[in-house]
């Protein structure tokens, strides 16, 4: 994943409470993923960017989720790219 916070750069302050908690993005990733029963990795892409993107102070968000299920390839992926509604 890539994010990119609401607030400026320049606006952070070098604090991490102006920022995005990665640490809770990974937890509240997990518990939405385990919740799902998509068939395919692009609605899960798209379905998880939307969630973060309400449950976070992101402006936008690049998610790449990658399966490991062909022999002759190390991965096949799909990439979205979502960017919350202005207020």
């Amino acid at each position: 994943m890539t994010m990119w916070p609401r607030r400026l750069l320049v606006d952070l302050g070098d604090d991490i409470g102006n920022t995005i908690n990665y640490s809770e993005v990974c937890e509240q990733t997990k518990e939405f993923v385990r919740g799902r029963a998509d068939k395919l990795i692009e609605t899960l892409a798209d379905r998880l960017a939307v969630y973060l993107l309400k449950q976070f102070s992101i402006q936008r968000i690049t998610v790449e989720l990658r399966k490991f299920v062909l022999p002759d390839t190390k991965f096949v992926a799909v990439t979205v790219t979502r960017s919350a509604a202005v207020d």
